[in-house]
């Protein structure tokens, strides 16, 4: 059970100091913990701050001035947005929501002018999300003699405001998301421990992740709550439920933490799947690639498979192999070969996979003659990848890696929509940077903030890969209406 006690001391208009008493005891009341916090805030309005807790950083919008037709140094859009007029300028110094700060300060610190929790200081933006009070605890909520567990924010005066809910254990070991208030509640236990806020799916709103609780529930998996999308939800609402709840398998786990290694890996000089692949054998180097051309100097293809001993000798030399390769009609025209083609080694002597790297539909497919010569004294080490999670592994070495050595991804591309889509299927089907595909973004962001990188199990691993994909993205101008 938890008892708030708040002692407000006026000192002057637009000051209060306030102390909070946290109390936690049992159900028998005997006391458990007592701590005392003292935080002077400036503000007028009747707000409660409790300290013990660090706020989640919320996305703080850039101030942008699109259009301003009463040059009142808010934005038109903005104004219309919060029902002020874009043609009066006397609504600047209006402070609508009573809370010490008038319009065009809220519009410079990106705060809600019509919700007086939210104010410069406290909450840069209204974008909903969980915040540091959200408490977890577990029994047996419904009537099957399952653990369940309970979310709930016992501060109701604080925003963003979620409803309470629960999470009913099925005889699989899986958990369905419910409404708190359709159930009964009896005493439960805490497990407020295995909480972490952690923005997981790029849309700048706090996600709530239960890490760890398989040590309170056998066999359960760790869960992710993707905070709901509303832009605002009032003092007098309760919030709304989760957007998406998803339960992280062993897959899922192995895909994050696999791609977080190798991307520490690479600022570190090194490449996880590749230090940790175990060495099969060694082959020869393959030194060059060509297309082989007839006397002509004309690249040589068919409509059917080729035989290579037909149209060059040199094929049985000890160091050059020819292969018969289908790919595009067209791909002979590059000025790379490996840009149309993708080789892998294979675990013989001057023996390789020789495939389309990108089959274009619109294209026919033909057979040509590709010719390659490998090192005599230079040796490629053949790993065995099998033990990685294969999507990581793909989205490492493919899209992933042409991020890394351009240092941003452009949308739309090829890429990035692999990446939306790998990475959207591995959160559960939940939209991946779905704020910055969906709405607008201005240039490119900076490279990683180790700084801000999260190291707390799977959660940890799941922001940091969204955060080196996200803090590259880049689309082109957004053009304001």
């Amino acid at each position: 059970m938890l008892f708030k006690l708040a002692n407000l001391k006026h000192t002057g208009p637009a000051y209060i100091a306030v102390v909070l008493l946290t109390v936690s005891v049992t159900f028998s009341g005997m006391l458990l913990l007592a701590e005392i916090f003292d935080l002077s805030i400036s503000h007028q309005a009747d707000f409660r701050v409790m300290d013990g807790c660090e706020r989640p950083e919320y996305y703080h919008y850039p101030v942008r001035i699109h259009s301003d037709q009463d040059d009142d140094l808010m934005d038109d859009g903005w104004e219309l947005f919060y029902g002020l007029d874009p043609y009066e300028d006397a609504d600047s110094s209006m402070d609508i929501d009573y809370d010490g700060y008038s319009n065009r300060e809220e519009f410079e610190a990106g705060t809600d002018p019509e919700e007086s929790r939210s104010f410069p200081g406290i909450i840069k933006v209204m974008t909903h999300g969980f915040d540091c009070f959200y408490t977890a605890e577990l029994g047996m909520i419904d009537d099957d003699g399952l653990v369940d567990i309970l979310i709930r924010d016992p501060s109701e005066g604080f925003l963003p405001m979620i409803r309470d809910i629960v999470l009913i254990q099925q005889p699989d070991s899986s958990f369905v998301l419910h409404d708190a208030q359709n159930f009964q509640l009896p005493e439960l236990t805490s497990i407020s421990e295995a909480i972490l806020l952690v923005e997981l799916n790029g849309d700048h709103a706090m996600d709530l992740a239960l890490i760890g609780i398989s040590d309170h529930i056998s066999g359960a998996r760790d869960q992710i709550l993707f905070a709901p999308t509303c832009h605002l939800c009032s003092y007098d609402t309760l919030g709304e439920m989760p957007k998406a709840h998803f339960e992280l398998g062993p897959a899922e786990a192995s895909f994050f933490s696999e791609l977080d290694q190798w991307i520490t890996s690479i600022y570190e000089g090194a490449d996880y799947f590749t230090d940790n692949a175990a060495e099969i054998m060694s082959v020869p180097l393959l030194a060059e690639l060509t297309w082989v051309t007839d006397p002509n100097g004309l690249v040589i293809r068919r409509d059917d498979p080729m035989l290579p001993e037909q149209f060059l000798e040199s094929c049985n030399e000890m160091t050059v192999r020819c292969f018969s390769v289908i790919a595009d009609e067209n791909d002979y025209n590059g000025e790379n070969i490996f840009d149309e083609l993708t080789v892998e080694y294979l675990p013989d002597a001057f023996q390789i996979s020789i495939t389309d790297k990108v089959n274009d539909p619109e294209e026919n497919d033909v057979y040509y003659l590709v010719k390659s010569k490998f090192s005599e004294n230079e040796e490629y080490s053949i790993k065995d990848y099998s033990k990685f999670n294969q999507e990581a592994l793909y989205l490492a070495r493919n899209e992933l890696k042409k991020i890394l050595e351009t240092g941003v991804m452009w949308y739309p591309s090829d890429e990035s929509e692999v990446i939306y889509n790998i990475l959207s299927k591995n959160l559960g089907g939940v939209l991946v940077f779905e704020f910055s595909y969906r709405t607008p973004s201005y240039g490119k962001y900076p490279t990683l903030d180790w700084g801000d990188r999260r190291t707390r199990n799977i959660a940890g691993s799941i922001q940091t890969v969204l955060r080196f994909v996200a803090d590259r993205y880049t689309r082109f101008p957004y053009q304001y209406p």
